[in-house]
This record gives structure tokens, sequence and C-alpha cells, in this order.
């Protein structure tokens, strides 16, 4: 636990004893390493332990919640900025557009995927391109892992034929329509109101 010292120093102690003893424990040691390394770093070091603290803190009891109450919980935290952020003044990149003729950029898949892929689904066609789309959730799944990965469509392009999706680890990423319903690999499964597609990565 962090404290400011009158004469205008920073000293982090051990957690307190009233901390629940059930809930995940913060990074001891910290001050260690304060000596040896700059001020700076030092300070975006103790930022860094304190983000994962609290995103810990946070799905220990977001583990309580259905899979839509922690994509909601991950969208909130994901809105304000973190501690690292704010110390040292660092901005995330934005994902880049792709360049006009270039293949689909590949993820990492950072996000928590489903353990295998839905069984029931039809061939996606060309009548559901549509701008209902917009604001779905789906389920993308990726035969390399064979894994379903909740995204989000943000937007779809009817002239591009190109989707742009958002992954609940809050990457983005376009997505190419027309190699979907005429490589034949994607299926567009209806389920509970929300849309799942297949995506054949070759």
């Amino acid at each position: 636990m962090g404290a400011g010292l009158r004469d205008g120093n920073w000293m982090v102690g051990p957690p307190a004893e009233e901390v629940p003893p059930e809930l995940p424990e913060p990074c001891l040691g910290i001050n260690f390493a304060r000596d040896a390394m700059p001020r700076k770093d030092w300070l975006a070091l103790v930022a860094v332990h304190s983000d994962a603290w609290l995103f810990s803190v946070a799905f220990f009891y977001g583990v309580k919640l259905d899979g839509s109450g922690r994509g909601r919980l991950f969208k909130l935290l994901n809105s304000v900025s973190s501690l690292f952020e704010s110390v040292t003044s660092f901005k995330a990149a934005t994902a880049l557009k792709p360049e006009a003729g270039a293949p689909p950029l590949k993820r990492f898949k950072t996000d928590r995927p489903f353990e295998a892929p839905f069984r029931s689904g039809r061939l996606m066609k060309e009548v559901d391109l549509t701008q209902a789309l917009k604001g779905r959730q789906a389920e993308l799944f990726w035969p390399d892992d064979a894994k379903w990965y909740l995204v989000e469509i943000q937007s779809v392009n009817l002239k591009t034929r190109q989707a742009k999706i958002v992954y609940a680890s809050g990457e983005f990423e376009d997505v190419d329509l027309e190699e979907i319903i005429f490589e034949m690999m994607s299926r567009f499964k209806w389920r509970q109101g929300r849309v799942q597609i297949e995506v054949g990565v070759v």
C-alpha cells in the first residue's frame, strides 16, 4: 500500500491488516528495487503492479457475474486510464487501418475463448450483409485453435464488404465479409439473439 510522506517522498508498505484474506495478494517487495532505479521507472513499476492487483480484485468479484456481466466489467475497466497510463502519460496505440489490398491481420487471441464451437448453424448468405449487423455481439471461431472469441460488430461497410469488430480484450480488427461468404469457410449462426461467425484461417 502506497503512502505519501511529509518530505514529498513515497513509501510502499505491506498490505493493511484488515484486507480480507480471501482477496488476491498485492505484490510485496517493491521497495527493494526503489533505490537502484530511477524514480520515474520505479513509479511506473509500482503503477504496473497496482494495475495488476486492481484487475485481479475486480475479476475476483467478477467471477460471480455471467458472461455479459464480465464483458461489461471489462469494458468499464478499459474505459478509464490505468495507473500506469496516468503515471507515465503513456498513450496506447490505436488500431491501424489496413492498407487497401492488404490481407486481413491475424490477431493474438488474448481474450478468454469458449472451449468448443457450437454445432448448429447455417452458411452465411448475401442477404445477411446488412447494417442490421452493427452493434450485434458475435462469437468468432478460429480453427487454428478450435475456439470461439467474443466480439462486437462495430460497423459494416457494404461497399467494401468489410466489418469492423472489437474483441473482449479491446482489440479491433477488420473482417473481410467477401471471404466469409464466398470461400465457404464461415458459418453465420444465430443463437439466443447473437450471431456466431466461423472464420477460416489459411
